[in-house]
């Protein structure tokens, strides 16, 4: 939590002020409830003249007034220092997940990422409101109750301090050390029901078709009845928490009357000064009473901040912080030179001494079967990850003294499953190439055979697609990845199975006029069909971690 504590130094000024004004309204509070008792006690002994009361009246006046001002500046700072605040976690929470490679994403589902940057960012924000607020202002108030108390009397002074610490500090202490994991479980609940929600949301379908609907029902409702068990549990502790501070905020006033009455009756306090000390006492509770919902927040707090460190943790960068050198786009090779690489040391080796190289205008294919790691080969190309050892090598240059945002500016892509974005056919294309033409859009679709589609919407290219492109076929979604690629008109073009989802005869029509275009540039296809290897120059197999040997020199040998 300091990290995100510490973020508040830009804010200081804001937060000293909500911080004095915070305290400003609990001293102003005691101030008018000992003035008011001062008073009342004062008059009850009918001074010679009412000159004698003026200055504990003014002084009601004064504090009656100012606590509503101070409450007002209280207010209105603490929370604009949240709000600004909220905008820089935010800010600095996508600053820390935007670099993380695609593959320390993808081992978080999307319902869980959901909810760390939801709800845990949402929880988080609560940081400085609930927590650190609270803290500092009953630390203030308290030694000004106790300070005023002393003026009194030194022994309900300490007296009253020591009962508001064990009401105010250590019953919640005790309380959150109780709740404590039923705040963890909580936080972990909520994200399982977010992972949940959304599988449901995006698979209803899937999950009806294949007769798996009841059965995720069933999980479902145990899921839920056990959140239900927890906010029962949760909630009883909070009503038990509170009823005791409601207690001790009746007892503690009785305490004191209690205990300054026998001071009275030995003459060591006046007795007008009574009442003052145990309004002053139930004044003082003011301060201390936000404690208990910051202890219980702690937990939720402390468990949402290890989620979303864990996130940005989760694995390697693909943002260099220090990039030596800008990508520039030459008829280079391409070249892997005894390349290692897995996800985890734990994780046995996806690559195992791999070397492969793509001399300039090259069009080679890499075989192999699903989870070979031959889409890692490509993510190594964009700087998504980086080998544990070995090199991948533009020219005579190592990849990794390159920025990776502008290696992945000047490759063209197409992933496995390529992302459409929730806007127009139009607005998808113009994400590879903005200068693009109409024409040069509508040449582009009639090469991947996606232009009859198009058109037959009244609204052609400016046709909607959908969230995730769920208004198009997954072939219709492979056809649109590879119309962008060819829109980018770069000197290195990856393909990772772009003709999943398409038939035959369609994929290899579509493939033919794609690698004719592609002449003169270097290709890498990474495929597990050999139905298209007539179209490249060059074969090579990926099994167990290992690059076999060249299969042919001349593809057309294959079939």
């Amino acid at each position: 939590m300091k990290h995100w504590v510490s973020r508040l130094y830009p804010y200081r000024y804001g937060v000293a002020l909500a911080l004095m004004f915070g305290v400003f309204t609990i001293a102003a509070n005691l101030g008018l409830m000992s003035t008011s008792a001062y008073l009342i006690a004062k008059a009850a002994q009918h001074p010679a003249t009412i000159l004698l009361l003026w200055v504990p009246i003014v002084g009601v006046r004064f504090f009656g007034t100012s606590r509503g001002v101070f409450r007002y500046g209280d207010r209105y700072f603490s929370h604009d220092v949240t709000f600004r605040l909220l905008k820089d976690l935010r800010q600095s929470i996508y600053r820390m997940i935007e670099p993380l490679s695609p593959a320390a994403l993808k081992r978080h589902l999307t319902g869980d990422l959901w909810t760390r940057f939801g709800a845990d960012v949402e929880t988080l924000q609560n940081a400085y409101l609930g927590l650190v607020t609270p803290v500092i202002v009953a630390a203030g108030g308290l030694l000004i109750a106790a300070g005023l108390e002393w003026l009194i009397s030194f022994r309900l002074a300490m007296l009253l301090l020591a009962m508001l610490v064990l009401v105010g500090v250590g019953l919640p202490w005790a309380m959150d050390r109780i709740t404590q994991r039923y705040a963890k479980e909580t936080v972990a609940i909520r994200a399982t029901r977010s992972i949940r929600w959304i599988d449901a949301m995006f698979g209803l379908a899937d999950l009806i078709t294949l007769g798996a609907f009841p059965q995720y029902q069933a999980a479902q409702e145990v899921l839920e009845s056990r959140w239900r068990i927890i906010s029962r549990q949760l909630n009883r502790l909070k009503g038990i928490t509170a009823g005791l501070n409601e207690l001790g905020n009746h007892a503690i006033p009785w305490v004191i009357l209690v205990v300054g009455s026998g001071l009275v009756i030995s003459g060591k306090v006046q007795g007008f000064l009574l009442p003052v000390a145990v309004l002053l006492a139930l004044a003082s509770f003011e301060a201390i009473r936000p404690l208990a919902a910051a202890f219980q927040m702690r937990g939720t707090l402390t468990a949402a901040d290890r989620r979303i460190m864990e996130l940005a943790h989760s694995g390697p960068s693909a943002i260099a912080p220090k990039p030596l050198m800008i990508f520039q786009p030459q008829p280079k090779s391409l070249e892997w030179s005894h390349v290692w690489y897995r996800y985890d040391p734990s994780e046995p080796w996806i690559l195992e001494d791999v070397s492969m190289t793509l001399e300039p205008g090259a069009h080679v294919a890499v075989m192999g079967e699903s989870g070979a790691g031959k889409s890692t080969l490509i993510s190594l190309v964009l700087r998504f990850l980086d080998p544990v050892s070995g090199s991948v090598h533009y020219g005579q240059e190592d990849l990794l003294a390159f920025d990776g945002d502008s290696v992945r500016t000047n490759i063209s892509a197409v992933p496995q499953d390529p992302h459409i974005f929730d806007t127009t056919l139009r607005q998808n294309l113009l994400l590879a190439n903005p200068q693009a033409s109409e024409a040069r859009l509508r040449n582009i679709l009639e090469m991947v055979e996606l232009k009859d589609w198009a058109t037959s919407f009244p609204e052609g290219l400016d046709v909607f697609v959908g969230e995730h492109g769920q208004g198009m076929s997954g072939g219709q979604r492979k056809k649109l990845a590879l119309a962008r690629a060819l829109l980018k008109e770069t000197g290195v073009v990856l393909l990772d199975e772009p003709t999943e989802g398409l038939d035959a005869l369609s994929a290899r029509r579509i493939m033919t006029r794609i690698m004719t275009s592609l002449k003169g540039k270097t290709v890498l296809w990474i495929t597990h069909d050999p139905a298209h290897l007539t179209l490249v120059d060059r074969v090579f197999t990926l099994h167990d971690g290992q690059l076999t040997d060249q299969l042919v020199t001349a593809a057309e040998d294959i079939i």
